[in-house]
């Protein structure tokens, strides 16, 4: 008897890209950075313009805030998502100006 599963688009393009990074690491013995990856897909992703009206900022600072390292986006897709955790994180600990 054959199953179907049903999974979402985000979901299987997580599952890709760890079975990639583990084909990585072990054909080149570099362990790839899954930790942030795999916490990436376990948390609410956003899109850019999510991430924007979440943070309250326009998209040019939210680039700019990526430049300096003060937030990442995971590449899925063709598409810059954000953590939601990661971005209330920054929200929490950000200087005030």
């Amino acid at each position: 008897m054959t199953q179907a599963i049903l999974i979402q688009a985000h979901e299987l393009e997580g599952l890709i890209e760890q079975a990639v990074t583990k084909a990585i690491a072990t054909h080149t013995g570099v362990a790839m950075p899954q930790d942030r990856t795999a916490q990436a897909h376990n948390s609410d992703l956003l899109t850019a313009k999510e991430a924007c009206k979440f943070l309250h900022i326009s998209r040019p600072t939210l680039i700019a805030l990526h430049k300096k390292g003060a937030i990442t986006f995971y590449p899925i897709a063709n598409r810059h998502l954000f953590s939601k955790s990661e971005l209330e994180t920054y929200v929490k600990t950000k200087p005030t100006a």
